[in-house]
C-alpha cells in the first residue's frame, strides 16, 4: 500500500481525478444555483467553495505522501484551482451587493468613502449620521484592507474582491500546510494540525463572502504561526499586530504571546514592530478626531436605540447570547 501511495504516476492520475471532480462540480453549482445571483453571499455561491477546498486536499495529500518546496506547494494550490474553476471565469467581473444592513454594508460604505475622497479616514461619524465623533466607530482593520482593492476596481464593487478574498485563504492555508509538514512532528499531531487547516477553509470562504473581518484576522494569526514558527520574529509581529488592528479583541492574546516571547528571546526589534501596529488606533483617533482613544467605540448603536451603554450591551449581547457571548470572547 505505501508503495502504491508513493507511486509517483498513482499521484498523477489522483490529482487529474481530482481536478476533474472538481470542475464538474462546480459546473453543476454554478448552473444549478449561481446564474445571475447579485448578493455578496449565500448558498448560491457554492461553487465558489469547491476550488479551494479541493486544491488544498490534493496539496495535503501530496505533502504527506511526498514532501514539497514551498513554491511546488503554492504552484499546486492555485494552478489545481484555476483549472477547477474554469466555469467561473465569466463571473470575475459580475457586481455585487452587500447585505444593508449589515457590518459588511458598513465596511463598504467606508471604503467607498475613503476611495472617492483619498483619506485614511473613513468618517465614521458622518457614515453614520452621528454627533459621537469621528474616530473609530467599528473595527478599523478591515476597511483599510477593502478600500486597497477599491483601488485595483476604480472604485467597483465587483467579484474580483472575492477573488483576492479566496485566493489569499488558498495561499495562506498553502504555506500553513506546507510549514506543519517541514516541522516533523509527530503523525497524530500532524494529522490534527493538517486537518485543522483543511476544515477551516469552507468557514474562512463563508466570512469573506459575507464580507466581514474574522477570517482576515485568521489568516493573518496563522501567517504569524508560520513565520514564529521559523523564527522570523519581525515578520511575525508585524502579522500580530496586523490582525490586532482587524479584529482588536485580538489584544489580549498578542499581549501574552509579547510576554512569552520576551522572556525566551528578548529581542526587541519585534516588539516595536507590534507596538508601531498597536498605536495605530491612537495615532488615528487623536490625529482626526482630536480624542485619545484606542477600542473602537460602539456607543452609537445606544444612541439609536435611546439607551446607555451599559443597557445596549447586557441587551444586545448578554440577554440573547448569554453564555455564547463569553465564549466569543475567550475564543
Amino acid at each position: 500500500m505505501k508503495e502504491i501511495l508513493l507511486n509517483n504516476r498513482t499521484f498523477w492520475v489522483f490529482s487529474v481525478l481530482t481536478v476533474i471532480a472538481g470542475f464538474l462540480a462546480t459546473t453543476w453549482l454554478e448552473e444549478k444555483l449561481w446564474q445571475s445571483y447579485t448578493v455578496s453571499n449565500g448558498i448560491e455561491m457554492l461553487a465558489l467553495y469547491v476550488g479551494p477546498f479541493f486544491s488544498l486536499c490534493l496539496v495535503a495529500y501530496r505533502s504527506c505522501i511526498k514532501k514539497m518546496s514551498a513554491l511546488q506547494t503554492l504552484v499546486l494550490a492555485v494552478s489545481c484551482c484555476l483549472l477547477i474553476q474554469i466555469p467561473l471565469h465569466d463571473k470575475v467581473f459580475e457586481s455585487f451587493a452587500y447585505v444593508n444592513p449589515s457590518d459588511s454594508h458598513l465596511y463598504k460604505e467606508a471604503a467607498t468613502y475613503m476611495y472617492s475622497h483619498n483619506t485614511l479616514c473613513s468618517y465614521d461619524g458622518v457614515i453614520l449620521n452621528t454627533q459621537i465623533g469621528n474616530h473609530y466607530l467599528y473595527q478599523p482593520g478591515y476597511k483599510y484592507y477593502l478600500t486597497a482593492l477599491l483601488y485595483l476596481t476604480n472604485g467597483e464593487i465587483n467579484r474580483s474582491i472575492q477573488w483576492v478574498g479566496q485566493y489569499l485563504i488558498l495561499i495562506t492555508i498553502s504555506f500553513y500546510i506546507f510549514r506543519i509538514v517541514s516541522l516533523n512532528w509527530d503523525k497524530r499531531k500532524t494529522s490534527i494540525a493538517l486537518l485543522y487547516g483543511l476544515l477551516i477553509v469552507p468557514a474562512l470562504i463563508k466570512n469573506m463572502l459575507m464580507g466581514i473581518t474574522e477570517w482576515l484576522a485568521v489568516l493573518l494569526l496563522i501567517s504569524f504561526f508560520v513565520l514564529w514558527t521559523k523564527r522570523k520574529l519581525e515578520w511575525a509581529y508585524l502579522f500580530l499586530g496586523l490582525a490586532v488592528f482587524v479584529r482588536q479583541n485580538l489584544l489580549p492574546l498578542a499581549l501574552l504571546i509579547t510576554v512569552i516571547d520576551w522572556i525566551s528571546y528578548k529581542k526587541t526589534a519585534p516588539l516595536v514592530i507590534l507596538a508601531i501596529l498597536l498605536s495605530l488606533p491612537w495615532i488615528h483617533n487623536l490625529y482626526y478626531a482630536g480624542v485619545f482613544r484606542y477600542f473602537a467605540d460602539y456607543s452609537w448603536w445606544a444612541e439609536r436605540w435611546g439607551i446607555s451603554a451599559e443597557q445596549y450591551f447586557y441587551e444586545s449581547m448578554i440577554l440573547p447570547h448569554g453564555k455564547v457571548y463569553l465564549q466569543y470572547l475567550g475564543i
